[in-house]
């Protein structure tokens, strides 16, 4: 799925975004405290409070598509009771990333997020002055990179 140009098209954007994910919290990529998330019940079920962040995201696995579409798909999300789901922000989808699960991963939380495939989800952050690529997390590798943005990946919604 990953093209080897649009990769190295998009390792400077990917630098500069890892730089900025590190200054922010030094270990957003690090393994999560014991307890960070909560696996909605009852009419929350099917969402996973992260109480470090306060987000609440999708439990399972989302559709594939490329990143608009991917956009939509969250956009039209109704779960849990709410409806204001959206695609993550790169950032945001890169706080999921357990850097202690060994690759080839997935490199999540996997009593939180059972079912996750150690593959690439879209986020919504476009891909530094390349209009045409955006941010995928990938969950094999503990890594983020720009991409094609009509490439097929998988999505998961936050709110």
């Amino acid at each position: 799925m990953k093209n080897t140009n649009s990769r190295a098209a998009a390792w400077l954007g990917c630098a500069l975004a890892c730089i900025a994910l590190l200054a922010r919290d030094g270990d957003a990529l690090a393994a999560a405290p014991p307890g960070q998330y909560m696996v909605g019940i009852g009419a929350l079920a099917g969402t996973v409070l992260d109480t470090e962040t306060g987000l609440r995201w999708q439990q399972a696995v989302g559709a594939t598509g490329t990143q608009a579409g991917s956009v939509r798909y969250c956009d039209l999300l109704i779960l849990g009771g709410f409806s204001d789901w959206r695609l993550p922000s790169v950032l945001e989808l890169a706080s999921l990333v357990d850097e202690s699960v060994a690759s080839p991963g997935p490199t999540i939380d996997s009593a939180a997020f059972p079912l996750t495939p150690s593959q690439e989800f879209w986020s919504s952050s476009p891909a530094l002055g390349t209009p045409s690529y955006g941010w995928v997390v990938l969950f094999d590798e503990s890594s983020a990179l720009g991409d094609d943005a009509t490439q097929m990946y998988y999505a998961r919604c936050v709110r």
